[in-house]
């Protein structure tokens, strides 16, 4: 059974925008739900429901619709939980929670951002509700890469001075996952019975990339012609200064402790290291880091 009326929760956010045009593009019915003084705007097609977040209001707009997908940012994750429950109030048979980002199924991961302990909170409460037969799916994706990458700090690298920042000595392995991934993924499961029975009930590990800084860094060089100026950062000082900073209340932390956690020496987001949870292939998706690379450089320097 395929799914075809998807209620969705940040659908003008970083992931909503890469995620509901593919969604519309392959005939499902989109259903933004969105804050009752939200000045946000979305893509022809998309219904459009005003919402309190409210248990009753947030039950009312989910009726009839099959999932509900969570695209919410960290800052958004509060009002997840009661979002869950009128999701399962309603009869709604899947949910894809806000877990796109790091493994938040290592306690190490969750120990060095304790934000994401939310994320674990929710993870938990759809357990309870899969009695209720609500069935849920959590996407793993590292760092965004071709959004990252675009963004200059995200990911260590700015296309627009030639600057990079490397950890250790750049050879550390790591996911990394295109927008265009995460839509992919999100699609299969509603629309393909195998894919969705496969990630039925768990965290799911995705990328598009397996891949290293240095490489990255030396499509860079080859696309722009241009040699970047380097610095490196020792994982042990980075971990610690990043922690520093979380412990002053220095909002900057979280960048700093995200970048650890994907680049840093344990290698926390490459998911050939990972026991859990489960790697997802993702059909159809087969960028590479050199054509991404390629793509966003272009991209960046046509706005420049």
């Amino acid at each position: 059974m395929s799914f075809k009326n998807i209620a969705v929760i940040g659908a003008s956010g970083n992931v909503g925008n890469g995620v509901v045009p593919l969604l519309l593009q392959s005939g499902l019915k989109i259903t933004a739900i969105t804050r009752e003084d939200s000045k946000s705007t979305f893509p022809q097609g998309v219904e459009v429901k005003r919402t309190d977040y409210s248990f009753e209001s947030l039950k009312s707009h989910f009726q009839g619709q099959d999932a509900v997908l969570c695209l919410v940012a960290t800052s958004g994750l509060k009002a997840e939980l009661t979002v869950v429950d009128a999701a399962a109030a309603a009869g709604v048979k899947w949910f894809v929670p806000s877990e796109f980002g790091h493994n938040t199924s290592d306690p190490r991961v969750v120990q060095l951002l304790p934000i994401f302990s939310e994320k674990v909170k929710i993870v938990d409460h759809l357990r309870s509700k899969e009695k209720d037969g609500l069935s849920w799916t959590g996407i793993h994706t590292g760092l965004f890469f071709d959004w990252g990458l675009e963004r200059g700090t995200v990911l260590g690298f700015n296309l627009r001075n030639k600057s990079a920042r490397l950890w250790d000595d750049g050879n550390n392995k790591v996911d990394l996952t295109n927008l265009h991934t995460i839509a992919l993924t999100i699609l299969h499961i509603l629309t393909d019975p195998t894919t969705r029975e496969e990630a039925k009930n768990k965290n799911v590990n995705i990328s598009t990339v397996n891949t290293t800084q240095n490489e990255i860094l030396a499509a860079l060089e080859k696309v722009s012609a241009t040699k970047f100026e380097v610095t490196y950062i020792k994982s042990a000082d980075g971990k610690q200064e990043g922690q520093q900073k979380l412990a002053a209340g220095d909002s900057s932390a979280f960048l700093d402790l995200l970048q650890y956690i994907a680049f840093g020496n344990e290698e926390l987001s490459n998911w050939d290291k990972a026991a859990e949870p489960h790697r997802l292939r993702v059909r159809g998706d087969h960028e590479s880091v050199v054509e991404t690379v390629n793509r966003v450089y272009e991209k960046v320097n046509k706005v420049a």
